[in-house]
């Protein structure tokens, strides 16, 4: 087997995969490390979620695997001294997260111009502030780059 995907993917993308590779598609194998490694036999690529951490005992279960790839930027839970030793590729988009991440950022500045966190907490000590915000949104001008 060519590919094995764990993660959850688009049916496009994974028909797409399909036509040029064989592929096992086996999420199941994301709750499961010792069916995981099992399965690893024969891989020359991975396609994991970020809940499945790999390190060099994993590898030695995958003598042909070349590359490990991640659809979200983080990789903290790959070896990448075994992956480099092993020869094997970690490949992860640099910008995959982006728009939640400017989301994210721009949904933290409208929780901070209308003090949410101190209202929180006041609410929760059983008082409600009525005048908590000093300026609206409307009044401002809110970005990211």
């Amino acid at each position: 087997m060519d590919v094995l995907i764990v993660e959850p993917l688009e049916p496009e993308v994974l028909n797409w995969i399909d036509a040029r590779h064989p592929v096992r598609f086996a999420p199941e194998l994301e709750r499961d490390p010792r069916a995981l490694r099992q399965a690893l036999f024969n891989v020359r690529a991975l396609i994991a979620p970020p809940s499945v951490a790999l390190d060099a005992q994993a590898l030695h279960f995958a003598p042909v695997l070349r590359a490990v790839g991640r659809l979200s930027t983080g990789a903290e839970n790959l070896d990448a001294e075994a992956f480099a030793r092993a020869g094997v590729e970690i490949v992860r988009p640099g910008t995959a997260s982006a728009g939640a991440e400017a989301e994210f950022a721009i949904g933290a500045m409208l929780q901070l111009l209308r003090r949410v966190p101190v209202r929180s907490s006041s609410f929760a000590a059983g008082a409600w502030a009525r005048r908590c915000a000093r300026s609206s949104p409307a009044t401002c001008r809110i970005g990211a780059t």
